[in-house]
């Protein structure tokens, strides 16, 4: 409902764009945390891949190894019985851990801040990355 809403605003406010009336719904509909997938976070994970090298496929191989680390790695890592009392902290990490609700329809205010910090943290790093490498 609340995707309803902020996407019906979204049309209202950019209906007299030169674009296609529903590209910009597409588009904006993929970065909302409540989309099918968690899709907005694998895109800050590839530019920050892509920022730290200049070769496409190392790039390519090191952003699919970020977003699994982030997506199933720290759920894997968390269920180890040596950590002791961290799993949680670990599990809570990773992206499966917030996407487990979402895909069930519940839309929690903790996973929405996690989703939008993962995707600041990485666009901010891209950029510190981008800008060290200008000077």
């Amino acid at each position: 409902m609340l995707s309803a809403i902020f996407l019906g605003i979204v049309q209202g406010l950019t209906e007299f764009l030169p674009i296609s009336s529903n590209a910009h719904l597409a588009i904006i509909g993929k970065l909302m945390p409540s989309a099918e997938d968690p899709g907005a976070a694998f895109v800050a994970i590839g530019i920050f891949a892509s920022a730290l090298t200049h070769s496409q496929i190392v790039a390519f191989i090191l952003a699919m190894f970020m977003c699994w680390v982030f997506y199933d790695g720290f759920e894997l890592l968390g269920n180890f019985s040596q950590i002791g009392g961290l799993d949680y902290l670990i599990k809570y990490i990773g992206i499966a851990f917030h996407y487990e609700a979402i895909k069930k329809g519940v839309i929690d205010t903790s996973d929405i801040l996690y989703f939008l910090s993962l995707n600041a943290l990485f666009l901010v790093a891209s950029l510190t990355v981008l800008k060290s490498l200008k000077k």
